[in-house]
């Protein structure tokens, strides 16, 4: 990513269909895309602890690394869609398992949760491991 448009301080990334990268800058609190065509923008710069983030068909889902964190689905211009989840006891990284489902620990609460995308955590949020697994 270019410099002008971000800090260079990257935490995690994705790639879209269209081959957009899209970062997360968990101290800036900044979603970035580097398009395909190498332009650089700053999607947002209000997300604090903006941290996991990943494309589920062609959708841009991200999270916030901090105690009371939100899990959001932003469109192309950084706009939010909807808050999926939020006072979230730090979520961090985030992945799409074989389910379709948003997998994502919950690092102060020594978890990993999942999430339909599309739908609000309180309805079909599950713990799907309550600390370290045995196995």
């Amino acid at each position: 990513m270019r410099r002008a448009a971000t800090s260079s301080r990257q935490d995690d990334v994705a790639f879209d269909p269209s081959g957009n990268l899209y970062a997360t800058e968990v101290m800036d609190g900044r979603v970035s895309v580097l398009e395909a065509g190498s332009r650089t923008q700053v999607l947002r710069d209000d997300l604090p602890c903006a941290n996991g983030i990943t494309v589920h068909q062609g959708r841009l889902f991200i999270n916030e690394c901090r105690d009371g964190g939100r899990l959001l689905e932003l469109d192309g211009t950084g706009a939010i869609v909807r808050v999926l989840a939020e006072n979230l006891p730090s979520p961090n990284a985030m992945e799409v398992g074989p389910d379709g489902m948003l997998y994502y620990p919950l690092m102060t609460a020594n978890e990993i949760w999942r999430n339909q995308p599309g739908r609000r955590c309180a309805a079909n949020a599950l713990p799907v491991i309550s600390g370290c697994p045995t196995r």
